[in-house]
């Protein structure tokens, strides 16, 4: 499994959110409150924003195109840091929209992107003690 490279910036902290899906559709008649489970595991997308000197661009959207839409491993706040009483543990994610560019200042550039937790680590976060 490939691991998000300590030498590309970081996701922000600031710009983190997740949402947990239900995991369930409703019937296709809009009178109907039946609910069907499509999912074993709840679901969990997150929002990353990360900031970096425009000259790091290059590199960062370069491993993306390679490696960030397939399963790789990087440092995040989520539930499973909060079980471990820590800041941030090694999860297992993918990108799933396209990157969104925004400009900080004259020298920085700030990254959006949206991705989605691998179900086998919520599978993980559930079963800890």
């Amino acid at each position: 499994m490939t691991d998000y490279p300590a030498t590309l910036a970081k996701p922000s902290l600031g710009g983190f959110s997740m949402v947990a899906g239900a995991g369930v559709i409703r019937d296709g008649d809009p009178m109907s409150k039946v609910q069907r489970r499509v999912f074993n595991t709840v679901p969990h997308n997150l929002t990353l924003v990360f900031n970096m000197p425009a000259a790091s661009r290059l590199d960062w959207t370069n491993w993306v195109k390679t490696y960030g839409y397939r399963w790789f491993n990087i440092a995040l706040p989520t539930l499973y840091a909060g079980l471990l009483n820590t800041k941030t543990s090694m999860v297992l994610i993918r990108f799933t929209s396209s990157v969104q560019w925004q400009n900080v200042s004259l020298l920085y550039l700030q990254a959006a992107v949206g991705a989605e937790m691998a179900p086998s680590m919520v599978a993980k976060i559930l079963a800890a003690p």
